[in-house]
């Protein structure tokens, strides 16, 4: 399903703490990860960049929760994306993860104006990532720089 939470590209790196139980719970409780990685098209907003370029892109008004391109075609936040992304920036729980993007697009310059125009209540979008991997690269290698940056190993 498109637009569901689950279709949120999550990667996880580091180690994991020995599995803690609650007292009200046999249900384990794992460490947070070191790293979350999100892509862009399809998983935080919707139509992707190349679906535009074919109508034109930048660029960028608002239109109330949505952005315009010059085709006037509108640009979501899919799902849960602010909510989840306001919950890793902002609650003590996620506050040693890092949040990347990794994403391959034709149009990085487009994908970086609407992380620098879509808002999550008072922060930018892209102010709730860590670092950003947007080319026309191959995500492999994102995720090798991602690895290398974060000093982590793949799980």
């Amino acid at each position: 399903m498109r637009y569901a939470v689950a279709a949120m590209a999550l990667h996880v790196c580091g180690a994991f703490q020995q599995p803690r139980t609650t007292r009200s719970s046999s249900v384990a409780l794992r460490a947070k990860p070191k790293v979350v990685v999100f892509d862009l098209d399809g998983c935080l907003w919707d139509p992707e960049m190349y679906q535009l370029s074919w109508r034109g892109g930048a660029p960028f008004e608002p239109d109330g929760d949505a952005m315009l391109s010059q085709s006037g075609e509108r640009v979501v936040l899919l799902g849960a994306a602010r909510e989840i992304l306001r919950e890793l920036r902002t609650t003590d729980d996620w506050s040693a993860t890092k949040v990347a993007i990794s994403s391959r697009t034709d149009e990085p310059a487009w994908a970086a104006e609407l992380l620098d125009k879509f808002r999550v209540d008072d922060m930018v979008l892209g102010s709730c990532f860590d670092a950003r991997e947007i080319t026309k690269e191959s995500k492999s290698s994102h995720f090798r720089r991602l690895k290398e940056k974060y000093s982590c190993a793949y799980e």
